[in-house]
């Protein structure tokens, strides 16, 4: 004996659709507002982020590359705000509040702990992160995004910096001196050679 399904109506969803898809809206609405109440996404960490990293790639399209209006590439800028929405926010956000659980206080000692700590542990693993899921947002293969992330890696140890995106600078057409802004993530301009 076949069990039956109650009717619906011309147009509507079945009965399972629509408890889905109430289920869906509820724990996106629960991951968006539970910001404020102590759990859930750093909402604020979230649209800083995106809204930084969109506003830094206007700046070095615009000033740094200097390609004007006509020019500007606008699927990158919305990538890059994608990026700081969807992963550079959350992780960011986040990590703060556990190094605040972490280290409580706000002495200069407790500062300098969070900074050496920050530096120390976290830079390292997230420019990995932030290089892999950036070269994988601009299509490189896995075997490419991994080669650009040593290169990134021993550049950073050869400068001393503890994972921070450091920007060498770059001889451009003419011999002008510049900043190019993350050789990881970008292919090599023609006339233009890291220093």
């Amino acid at each position: 004996m076949e069990q039956e399904l109650p009717e619906t109506q011309p147009g509507s969803a079945p009965p399972g659709t629509l408890i889905q898809k109430q289920g869906q809206e509820l724990c996106q609405q629960r991951l968006w507002q539970g910001a404020g109440a102590g759990s859930g996404l750093p909402k604020r960490a979230v649209l800083v982020a995106g809204a930084l990293m969109g506003a830094g790639d206007v700046i070095a399209q615009q000033l740094v590359e200097q390609r004007g209006l006509h020019g500007h590439h606008c699927p990158r800028t919305l990538k890059m705000m994608g990026i700081g929405f969807c992963f550079v926010g959350p992780v960011v956000g986040s990590w703060y509040r556990i190094l605040d659980w972490l280290i409580p206080g706000n002495t200069k000692v407790v500062a300098v702990k969070k900074v050496l700590l920050d530096q120390g542990g976290f830079a390292p693993c997230f420019l990995g992160c932030f290089l892999a899921v950036t070269g994988a947002t601009n299509g490189l293969s896995v075997q490419e995004n991994w080669s650009k992330i040593q290169q990134v890696s021993a550049a950073a140890a050869a400068l001393g910096t503890c994972g921070a995106l450091a920007a060498p600078p770059c001889a451009g057409p003419g011999g002008s001196h510049h900043l190019c802004f993350p050789q990881a993530l970008c292919k090599p301009q023609p006339g233009h050679a890291v220093l």
